[in-house]
């Protein structure tokens, strides 16, 4: 089931998103967060936090906000993130399919990723099936946790 995050979610969130953090080649951030830093990374009044849940465990989940202020909160920005238990079993496409609509519903006028990791195939896969653009490639702009540099991807979809 989809729906939205609640207070209950926090702990599998913060381990999902922890899991991602710790292989050091999909988010910028370097170091797990605690509970509370997590809370406070999807407390902003912009973002809004959704899950895919079954029987009780959070298989993974994305949150979305305007990517930037003022004239240009018209585009949206998410973060995804899957356990590793659930990979491989369309939870990052059900995810990604419910988001556009989501942001469809919000009044977003596009969404925009401006760095889907180049290793990240099945990231990169995905977008592109799902109708999104690959509008740009910034050169060596994320470091994995080994020290090496890879390029990150900027893809958007007009809805």
């Amino acid at each position: 089931m989809i729906r939205f995050f609640e207070s209950t979610d926090l702990d599998q969130i913060t381990g999902i998103f922890n899991e991602v953090v710790e292989t050091g080649e999909y988010f910028f951030t370097e170091f797990p967060l605690t509970a509370e830093q997590m809370r406070e990374r999807l407390s902003t009044p912009e973002r809004e936090t959704v899950v895919l849940e079954d029987d009780g465990a959070i298989l993974g989940f994305y949150y979305m906000n305007p990517l930037f202020e003022g004239r240009s909160n018209h585009v949206a920005n998410c973060a995804y993130a899957v356990s590793k238990s659930a990979r491989g079993k369309k939870v990052g496409s059900r995810l990604a399919e419910f988001s556009i609509e989501h942001a469809r519903k919000k009044g977003y006028k596009s969404i925009s990723f401006v760095a889907v990791v180049a290793t990240n195939e099945v990231a990169n896969h995905l977008w592109q099936k799902l109708g999104f653009r690959m509008v740009g490639t910034m050169k060596k702009s994320h470091r994995n946790k080994d020290g090496s540099f890879v390029d990150t991807n900027i893809y958007q979809l007009e809805l």
